[in-house]
């Protein structure tokens, strides 16, 4: 008895170790979890994919920010976007100072600034940005 217990506890141990155990992770790409949104494919989080929005309600331009707020120590302009059919790039957003009764502030990838989410469209809500993962929020 003694002998089958431990020839089956050898061969369940070498199973074990022969079998490949798939964490769901994509070692490939360093930021797995950094955006991300569930993946329905497999239930592991994958980032979600940049949003391409229109400026809107303004009459001129915009400005985007350095930091996700009007003013403030270190903060300054880093470009003005006119309005409308522009197509900016957008990655994710922050929460911090309310613009037309909207707190987020989209990440526009392409100028390394933010713009108040009360002047992007609908492409780019919350839903489909996700929040930014760099961003503290004692940084508003």
């Amino acid at each position: 008895m003694k002998c089958f217990s431990i020839l089956v506890a050898l061969v369940l141990s070498a199973l074990t170790l022969a079998t490949h155990i798939d964490n769901g992770w994509d070692d490939d790409s360093p930021a797995v979890a950094a955006r991300g949104a569930l993946s329905p494919r497999r239930g592991i989080w994958r980032p979600r994919k940049n949003q391409f929005c229109d400026i809107v309600r303004v009459k001129t331009e915009v400005d985007c920010w350095r930091l996700p707020q009007h003013g403030g120590a270190g903060n300054r302009k880093v470009k003005s976007l006119k309005g409308t059919r522009m197509n900016v790039e957008f990655s994710c957003y922050v929460d911090c100072e309310n613009v037309g009764g909207n707190k987020s502030w989209d990440y526009a990838v392409n100028h390394k600034c933010y713009i108040p989410g009360y002047y992007t469209d609908r492409s780019c809500s919350r839903k489909r940005l996700g929040k930014c993962p760099w961003y503290k929020k004692d940084k508003c």
